[in-house]
């Protein structure tokens, strides 16, 4: 019998993965600039969350976050030797240094579950800057990766078979964030004239 929720989570991941070679595409050609900040919070939260998520009990749903954990680093190198943009602020620097804290929690308390809800947390704080960018600026991300980032996570969504808060909270989220992104690049504007990060 086809376990259809473990075909679901597996396309999904496969949709996610297939987003990444888009924006690599894009940033080597210097037709996207991703935000070093967002990238550099979500490589180091995307590793602690799919670790903290799989811990917590998701199989099916966990091939988006494990494409993320591999993906993302990629992204972050590009950022800072190709064509990213956006600097440092404080609340870049908390956002990773409380991310690497809720590793040591972790590893203190023995329960993945906190470590999950605050890399969550700050993946999704950590989204605010390519939102931003994403309104003001819509050229300057790959509008086909994130509908494809966006369309697994809706597919991951799918693939939930324990509807315990822990596991259906990460696929929900990461369809919410990234809707919110593809949406600003597919919405029909003008371009605000001299928008800048």
């Amino acid at each position: 019998m086809l376990d259809w929720q473990n075909w679901s989570g597996r396309v999904a991941g496969i949709i996610s993965l297939a987003g990444y070679l888009p924006l690599i595409i894009a940033i080597l050609l210097r037709q996207a600039r991703p935000n070093r900040a967002s990238w550099l919070i979500w490589s180091m939260a995307n590793i602690l969350t799919l670790v903290s998520y799989y811990a917590s009990g998701a199989r099916s749903t966990a091939w988006v976050p494990l494409c993320y954990a591999i993906c993302t680093p990629i992204v972050v190198l590009l950022a800072f030797v190709r064509s990213g943009e956006g600097g440092w602020n404080p609340f870049d620097r908390w956002c990773l240094v409380i991310s690497a804290l809720s590793g040591i929690v972790w590893w203190i308390l023995k329960t993945p579950i906190i470590t999950l809800l605050v890399n969550m947390a700050i993946t999704y704080v950590g989204a605010l800057p390519t939102i931003r960018k994403a309104y003001r600026n819509p050229k300057s991300e790959n509008k086909l990766a994130w509908l494809l980032f966006f369309s697994g996570c809706v597919l991951n969504t799918l693939a939930v078979k324990d509807w315990r808060f822990i596991i259906f909270i990460y696929p929900l989220l990461g369809a919410l964030v990234n809707g919110v992104v593809a949406s600003l690049l597919y919405w029909p504007r003008r371009t605000m004239a001299g928008a800048h990060d």
